[in-house]
């Protein structure tokens, strides 16, 4: 696991590069073929939006940082311009943000992503869940493709006065398949293969490969469209609600103090009670308990079941909201 100081120049590749190889990038495959070789093309305008999200990212990424690793009772160190790549493919090469000094609770080494985005940026799940937008999930699974010394990659995200936090493990399979995308871009761009200047083979797609060629899918008819327009339109709405919903219940709560509830009466009688109390959550570390009583064994008490999810993707639009 060779690493250095080393900038991203032409003939290299970084891990914030790789989404771009599926379709989900920020950049084009022509794109990153001419900073591959070293041509010199016009620099596209940034948005407004754009320049106040990069200085956004900037003026807090150490803050985010440091009140994560606060939080979680880690050591930081921050990585610089120190670069790590495989022994293997020297021309792939990962920064991480940061790297936490020792190992967490569960004795792995981890690192950090920091991400400040814009208060409404789309593609980004609960904190708690692995539910990252696709370029970032990319990003990260190339750290573990570079060998950069961790174990987990914690993926830290301030939106608004929130800071949201994603364990991601790495995903074997995905590694595997950005290591081999990675060498052919490469081979492709070594040998002057200039790609198209919308897409780069489409049966080369990332998505295509996820899909049930057994299964029959159903197109999109007028009625499951229009369900789906009147689905976008209840979300839209129910977004903004929710944030003015939220943005009361913090006010309310400031207000509250330490006081544990309130009562609204009418007429000398109770109509609602507001509860503004601590609990305390119990949660077995399955880990721990196997640790310390190997005869137990936790799977044979663990049940699965298999559900289906319904999830809406914005694959091929990202690089266009962010253009």
């Amino acid at each position: 696991m060779p690493s250095g100081k080393i900038k991203i120049g032409s003939r290299a590749f970084s891990a914030s590069q790789v989404g771009t190889l599926y379709g989900c990038g920020y950049n084009t495959m022509l794109g990153l073929y001419n900073k591959y070789k070293g041509i010199n093309t016009p620099a596209a305008e940034l948005s407004k939006e754009a320049q106040e999200s990069m200085e956004f990212g900037t003026f807090f990424e150490d803050a985010v940082a440091k009140y994560f690793a606060n939080k979680m009772g880690f050591r930081i160190k921050k990585c610089g311009e120190t670069a790590y790549w495989a022994s293997d493919m020297p021309y792939f090469i990962c920064h991480p943000d940061r790297l936490v000094i020792g190992k967490d609770s569960q004795g792995r080494r981890v690192a950090l992503e920091i991400k400040c985005v814009r208060p409404f940026a789309e593609g980004w799940g609960e904190t708690g869940t692995t539910e990252i937008p696709d370029v970032y999930f990319f990003q990260v699974q190339s750290y573990f493709a570079c060998q950069v010394p961790c174990d987990v990659v914690y993926v830290v995200c301030m939106r608004g006065n929130r800071i949201y936090s994603y364990e991601i493990l790495p995903d074997n399979e995905i590694i595997a398949d950005i290591r081999y995308r990675v060498a052919k871009t490469k081979e492709d761009f070594d040998h002057a293969i200039v790609p198209d200047s919308e897409n780069y083979e489409d049966a080369f797609n990332y998505y295509a490969s996820k899909v049930n060629k057994e299964a029959e899918g159903i197109g999109a008819n007028d009625e499951v469209l229009a369900k789906f327009n009147e689905l976008l339109r209840i979300h839209s709405e129910k977004d903004t609600l929710t944030k003015e919903e939220n943005k009361v219940k913090e006010e309310l709560m400031k207000a509250l103090g330490e006081h544990p509830a309130f009562v609204v009466t009418e007429e000398k009688k109770v109509k609602r009670i507001v509860y503004w109390s601590q609990e305390t959550r119990i949660k077995v570390d399955d880990k721990k308990l196997e640790k310390e009583h190997p005869e137990i064994k936790m799977s044979d008490y663990r049940t699965e079941s298999i559900v289906r999810k319904f999830k809406i993707a914005y694959p091929q639009k990202k690089e266009a909201k962010n253009g």
